[in-house]
């Protein structure tokens, strides 16, 4: 189920860094405000970074955020193939039996702009 709305930007972002760091702030602020408890950022598993650790009442929410340009050809969902896809998948399984999580899932928010648009269970969980 996607859903968009349009939320605040924070000013003085630009490149992609910026961009992102930006993208996941709207997407926290946006997810809260629809009821979404988000207990940490770019959380370390390992190597690999989760984005946002949210909680939808008693389940565990790994959220990976995308984001894209304004007029930027590229869908953000279309940027999260393959290695990175894998990387997410395993690292929200590790993350998960660290805290004892047994209800959980990963979803999706890409961020164009202004726009928000949040694709629940995003990536099917091999484990759960």
């Amino acid at each position: 189920m996607a859903r968009t709305a349009s939320a605040p930007a924070p000013s003085g972002c630009d490149g992609p860094t910026a961009r992102g760091r930006r993208a996941e702030s709207l997407a926290a602020t946006w997810l809260a405000a629809r009821g979404f408890l988000i207990t940490a950022r770019n959380v370390r598993v390992d190597r690999d970074e989760l984005d946002l650790i949210a909680w939808d009442g008693a389940t565990l929410v790994i959220v990976e955020v995308r984001s894209a340009r304004p007029g930027a050809m590229v869908d953000p969902r279309e940027t999260l193939r393959g290695g990175k896809r894998q990387r997410l998948h395993d690292a929200t399984l590790r993350y998960a039996q660290r805290i004892g999580a047994r209800d959980v899932r990963v979803d999706f928010v890409a961020v164009r702009g202004d726009e928000v648009e949040h694709f629940e269970n995003a990536l099917e969980l091999s484990v759960f």
